[in-house]
């Protein structure tokens, strides 16, 4: 830019003096000064738009720092989210799978065990039943004392009728099943001198003495055995009775010491 001079006294004028400093005579803008100051502005306009310019790249390029960190901090949590899901995902998977065949071979055992049960159940029945009347047997020595099977249940177990005692006073009746691993006693009543016979689903028990002859139905109810009189007769000539036999096969007793019926006996199970 030019330098300024006083009009009225020739000295130097600074540049944005309105009044000269030497005279004090007022100093007038020339068309110099004029183009000197727009120069001026535009320079100082100039600058001020690149360092706004700079500055504007500048807080853009730092913006777009920060948006980039966040979006690729976002993004690795993202995958690392999606890395733990999928790992959670196969690893259900694989244990979901390992469960199921665990359970199935579980399963499969159980199936197994409950089939060598089923078949080696009559066994275990006709062990315990043999028990049963050996016991009997070793208590009494009585070859009196017998028993039989008839499955007066239906269940396909036949049970195990013990005719045990001496006579009539102390003679006893006692009907056996196997349950739940177990021997137990259903029924048991007075015996006397007693007669049995098979009818179609119960047992026909005919007490006899010099007296009379009473004839009971011995019978599963769904629930339990009952006992019910169905016939019953005097005797005319106490020295010789003769009384009514029933038209029924007759139940054969067998002695303590002989399990063979017991080993031969037919047991139905379900499979």
């Amino acid at each position: 830019m030019s330098k300024r001079y006083c009009k009225e006294c020739g000295n130097e004028i600074p540049k944005d003096a309105k009044f000269c400093p030497n005279c004090g005579a007022p100093i007038e803008d020339t068309e110099e000064t004029k183009e000197a100051d727009m120069e001026q502005y535009y320079d100082s306009s100039s600058k001020k738009r690149k360092s706004l310019i700079v500055m504007l790249v500048f807080l853009g390029t730092l913006i777009l720092i920060v948006l980039g960190v966040i979006i690729y901090a976002e993004y690795r949590d993202a995958k690392a989210e999606q890395i733990a899901h999928d790992k959670y995902v196969r690893d259900s998977i694989a244990t979901a799978r390992k469960d199921s065949i665990l359970l199935a071979q579980q399963k499969d055992q159980m199936r197994r065990d409950s089939i060598k049960f089923v078949r080696e159940l009559p066994k275990r029945i006709k062990e315990a039943y043999i028990n049963k009347v050996e016991a009997y047997y070793n208590q009494s020595g009585n070859f009196e004392n017998g028993y039989f099977l008839y499955d007066l249940t239906k269940d396909g177990i036949p049970e195990l009728w013990v005719v045990s005692g001496n006579g009539a006073s102390d003679g006893r009746l006692n009907v056996f099943t196997y349950f739940n691993e177990d021997i137990i006693s259903i029924f048991e009543n007075n015996l006397g001198y007693s007669y049995f016979y098979k009818g179609k689903g119960y047992i026909l028990q005919v007490v006899e003495d010099m007296y009379e002859s009473k004839w009971y139905k011995i019978k599963y109810n769904g629930q339990g055995i009952e006992k019910e009189q169905v016939y019953e007769e005097e005797a005319y000539d106490e020295y010789g009775a003769q009384y009514k036999t029933p038209s029924l096969p007759d139940v054969k007793i067998y002695e303590m010491s002989n399990t063979s019926p017991i080993l031969n006996m037919n047991i139905r199970t379900q499979q």
